[in-house]
């Protein structure tokens, strides 16, 4: 002990390091001054806190406890939450009903006698995912973006390793569509790719193959996975089970801005055309949408932004032809950009002639109740008029046919 002990240089007082179970005893302070003699006699009490479990699940029970040897001297107990401040309880023992992640950490057990204060501290290590992201993703496809990175990682960094001793069972990634594109034969899709336990978590998918290059591999917190976005949005799980039934969940809510073109594309030159720009449902809240035309477009240029949905050319002209983007906007922001790369060509001759054949069939099947009607009123004309009207003889001596004499 001579070794963890020495005397302060400022007064007398004797300095303890690296304290342990034998130093909680009985010191006794001398001071004699002839012929006057002062003794003072001190005893250490040991703070003991414990913490069950050590590890534990988020969402389930936690209990810790702070305790002190009795004494003479009158003593409050204060615990103190590690990310939250304002949290504080004057029992010796805490329970926590819900434990989630801002538990983590190290919580503090301050003592309080005689006008001084000891403080004794514990870890409180807490297994949960990182909170949802405060607002959707926003994306936008094509050729070269169609995929995303979708994040989920456990909370404050802990490495996977601690899974097993929550019991951990495994986990995966699922996606269901918004409300407004489910047909009735659908409902959550299928996995898209599973956590195993064991020996290390590791992605792979459905079929058992190990998924590669995931984010997994070089940091074992980071659950995040790069995958193909359907056409319409939606939500994608990550979720972690563990026995008894408990799972843990994150959800990622994934926007897609697109550009419809309401003649699909390539646009018939002369004739209307529609552009809208849409997340699939019309409800924008406080965001803003500003449109960018070609340069020698027939509209161009636009109006200052913001700018409404839908954009409607009244005449598609060749000049029409080319890269046309959207903005989606939050107070200045850009959050996604769409874009549509426009191609225009003349109405083919063989669709003139399906129309001109049409429209001469439209004007013979009109034609035919008329010609009927003309066709039946003149034979009745033709009818009135042969009809003879029938002669009487006027000879003053009548005789009968064939004897008349010349």
């Amino acid at each position: 002990m001579k070794d963890r002990v020495s005397l302060s240089r400022t007064d007398f007082s004797l300095v303890i390091k690296n304290l342990k179970a034998e130093d909680f005893t009985v010191f006794r302070c001398v001071l004699a001054e002839y012929p006057k003699k002062e003794e003072t006699e001190y005893r250490l009490h040991p703070i003991t806190v414990s913490v069950s479990p050590a590890i534990v699940l988020a969402s389930q029970p936690l209990s810790l406890d702070c305790n002190v040897e009795k004494s003479t001297v009158s003593t409050e107990i204060k615990w103190s939450a590690p990310q939250n401040p304002g949290f504080s309880s004057q029992d010796s023992t805490l329970r926590v009903t819900d434990v989630s992640g801002r538990d983590h950490g190290v919580w503090t057990c301050t003592v309080t006698y005689g006008g001084r204060t000891a403080v004794a501290t514990t870890s409180v290590t807490v297994v949960d995912l990182s909170p949802n992201p405060p607002q959707p993703i926003y994306h936008t496809l094509g050729s070269s973006t169609s995929s995303l990175l979708l994040p989920c990682s456990l909370a404050n960094k802990l490495d996977s390793s601690y899974l097993s001793g929550v019991g951990f069972k495994g986990g995966h990634w699922s996606f269901t569509p918004f409300p407004w594109d489910v047909t009735p034969e659908d409902s959550r899709g299928p996995q898209k790719f599973l956590l195993s336990p064991d020996p290390q978590p590791q992605w792979k998918t459905p079929q058992g193959l190990r998924v590669n290059g995931t984010a997994l591999e070089t940091e074992r917190h980071n659950l995040s996975m790069v995958q193909k976005i359907e056409e319409g949005g939606g939500f994608y799980t990550c979720a972690l089970d563990f026995k008894d039934g408990v799972q843990l969940s994150r959800t990622v809510r994934v926007e897609v801005l697109r550009i419809v073109s309401s003649q699909g594309n390539p646009a018939l030159v002369g004739q209307e055309l529609n552009l809208t720009c849409t997340l699939g449902h019309s409800s924008l809240n406080n965001l803003t949408l500003k449109w960018t035309a070609p340069r020698l477009s027939s509209i161009s240029p636009l109006p200052s932004a913001p700018h409404q949905p839908l954009l409607s050319i009244p005449t598609v002209r060749e000049n029409d032809k080319g890269m046309w983007h959207c903005q989606l906007l939050e107070e200045g922001k850009v959050l996604a950009t769409a874009t549509l790369s426009l191609r225009t060509e003349r109405v083919p001759v063989d669709v003139w002639l399906v129309v001109s054949i049409c429209g001469a069939a439209v004007a013979l099947v009109l034609l035919l109740p008329l010609i009927s009607i003309c066709v039946r009123r003149h034979r009745q004309k033709m009818f009135i008029r042969r009809r003879r009207k029938p002669k009487y003889c006027r000879c003053k001596h009548p005789q009968v046919k064939g004897f008349y004499k010349s």
